[in-house]
């Protein structure tokens, strides 16, 4: 399986921001209007994650039916689609002068896929500080958790997410929708079963829509299986005031106090974090693929300048014509070959899981490495 050939390898490898927006869909009758809307923006780099989530009601200047109009940002997608979404909410990331920041990439469920995930999760363990009761029935919203300690399943946990009968209404909404997604966070990337195995990736990409393929998701979670939710991951709040315009409430951008957020979140998202080192040390064969003598020698002596790192075998490969510098995990540990392709700055992660070879990872150096 190839991790490297995917748009997330390619930004990671830059040294590239990882943009992805979460929306949530109602799908209670609303014609497609999104609840929920979040900007994540991922440091493979530095294991940082920032959020910035963007409130329903944010004033938003768009065309659509061939006239500019302004309107709601959680109309947007329904007016025109992914397209016209992404692109309005890079519109309001200028406004906190993040002009660099591109959203190539989403991640859209509507309610039951919420439900659906959490569910394939084993639920989220959330303290209920007071009791949560809410009906509205227009909405087809029915509302009744109990306070104290509680396992949330999906359907619980949507319910959680959409409380807003407290004084704060929808920012108090985007608050809890904050602390769901830490946790079930962190619940999926201390879980082992979630990089063990794609099928359960799989199962749970078949709930939502997204532009994103198994193995970027499979790259993302590598990145990231050592991030701690707690200490990496931080949201940033759009500044600004609610204000009734031509009888509609809507949120107006501060872009002055959007500017200092901003500044917050690059300094969050450049935080470095401490580069957590491999269990064990990790065996690894050194193969030339190219016409160079004496590379693999060369690269054994560079890595083993590296922790956690013992080259017990250099050789020539198969072949003298490899153009792409490989490292291959034979005992199914991938974060094994992606720390030593980190080490050696590049090479095409591939897994083949051998018990016959008797090392953990093989580099077969390719003339990229020479290239580069």
């Amino acid at each position: 399986m190839y991790f490297k050939s995917n748009k997330i390898e390619k930004l990671a490898r830059g040294n590239k921001l990882i943009n992805i927006l979460l929306i949530g869909i109602d799908n209670t009758g609303s014609k497609g209007l999104t609840d929920c809307l979040i900007l994540f923006s991922l440091n493979p780099e530095t294991k940082q994650i920032g959020g910035i989530p963007i409130p329903r009601d944010t004033r938003v200047r768009i065309k659509y039916d061939k006239k500019i109009r302004y309107d709601k940002i959680n109309h947007v997608y329904a007016r025109g689609g992914i397209d016209l979404l992404l692109s309005t909410v890079a519109g309001i990331l200028e406004h906190g002068g993040l002009s660099d920041f591109t959203v190539p990439f989403y991640v859209l469920l509507d309610y039951q896929g919420f439900i659906n995930v959490v569910d394939l999760l084993g639920g989220v363990e959330i303290l209920i500080e007071q009791e949560m009761q809410y009906i509205d029935k227009a909405g087809d919203l029915y509302i009744r958790i109990p306070a104290g300690l509680q396992i949330l399943d999906g359907e619980k946990a949507l319910q959680f997410a959409r409380f807003r009968a407290t004084p704060g209404a929808d920012r108090d909404r985007i608050e809890h929708k904050n602390e769901l997604i830490k946790l079930l966070a962190d619940k999926a990337f201390s879980s082992e079963a979630i990089f063990r195995s794609p099928a359960l990736v799989k199962e749970i990409w078949r709930h939502v829509k997204t532009n994103l393929g198994v193995a970027e998701i499979l790259s993302l979670a590598s990145y990231f299986k050592n991030f701690s939710p707690n200490k990496n991951m931080a949201f940033f709040e759009i500044p600004g005031q609610g204000k009734n315009i031509n009888g509609r409430n809507y949120w107006l951008i501060n872009e002055v106090e959007f500017q200092k957020i901003a500044a917050k979140l690059e300094g969050h998202l450049n935080k470095p974090a401490q580069r957590a080192l491999p269990s064990k040390v990790i065996t690894v064969r050194i193969l030339n693929g190219c016409r160079t003598d004496g590379l693999a020698d060369k690269v054994r002596e560079r890595l083993r300048q590296k922790p956690k790192i013992d080259v017990v075998e250099t050789g020539n490969a198969d072949r003298s014509n490899y153009r792409d510098t490989l490292v291959i995990d034979h005992v199914g540990s991938t974060n094994n070959a992606l720390y030593i392709s980190k080490s050696l700055g590049q090479g095409k992660v591939i897994q083949k899981i051998d018990p016959k070879v008797m090392v953990d990872v093989t580099v077969i150096l390719g003339q990229d490495f020479i290239d580069n």
